[in-house]
């Protein structure tokens, strides 16, 4: 019932959105998430939790980047016990088109994994995770996340019989983004004009001579 809420909800954020153009929140942020870990059959274990907190950031509309490190655990059936994953790794996440609102993503990552199985011999493997997800803001500050995301597990020291295993995750959880947002840069002013040219010079007087006697008027005491 769980996986087919999760599953039902992260679809409805992924083709319900409208999409608009926005832009982009490039501050640093961390991702605290928990969820549930949904194992293969070969583990012949019960689903467990998943706990977690990432440190990312997206550096462009279509590009982020996030560093985690998480936490699964999962009761085994046939035997008292159980089985331990500490996980510290790294992801990309892909932006396909830019939303107002949900958003969606694809997330791909490599970790570092220590498996500890009761009555068994424990040790690091390769764990591979892949799939969608999808973020809402609920303010400038806290973005809402879901993703559900298949893990694959390079494991050849857990179980003698098997040596790798696919689980899958559905998670929820919160970016909380570190900072204030950078300024948006001042846009950019209109040259001023250039001053208009000054009016052209009154021409000088011009002198009469009426009487064309060669003296002007000005100048001739009797002009007529």
């Amino acid at each position: 019932m769980l996986r087919s809420t999760l599953i039902a909800a992260l679809a409805l954020g992924l083709y319900g959105s409208a999409v608009q153009a926005q832009d982009f929140d490039d501050r640093w942020y961390l991702r605290p998430h928990l969820g549930a870990n949904f194992t293969d059959s070969d583990r012949v274990s019960d689903d467990g939790f998943h706990l977690g907190v990432g440190l990312g950031r997206r550096f462009s509309e279509r590009v982020g980047f996030e560093y985690a490190i998480d936490y699964s655990s999962f009761d085994l059936k046939r035997t008292s016990g159980d089985w331990d994953l500490i996980g510290i790794g790294a992801a990309l996440k892909f932006y396909p088109v830019d939303t107002q609102g949900w958003t969606p993503y694809i997330k791909a990552g490599l970790a570092a994994t220590r498996a500890s199985r009761t009555a068994s011999q424990s040790g690091w493997h390769a764990d591979f995770r892949l799939g969608p997800g999808v973020e809402y803001p609920i303010n400038d500050r806290v973005t809402f996340g879901a993703e559900v995301l298949y893990r694959y597990h390079a494991d050849d020291r857990s179980l003698l019989v098997d040596d790798s295993y696919g689980d899958w995750l559905a998670l929820l959880g919160f970016n909380i983004a570190l900072g204030d947002r950078a300024a948006p840069a001042p846009a950019p002013r209109e040259a001023a004009p250039p001053p208009a040219a000054p009016p052209p010079a009154a021409p000088p007087p011009v002198s009469t001579d009426d009487d064309r006697d060669g003296v002007p008027n000005t100048r001739d005491r009797c002009p007529n």
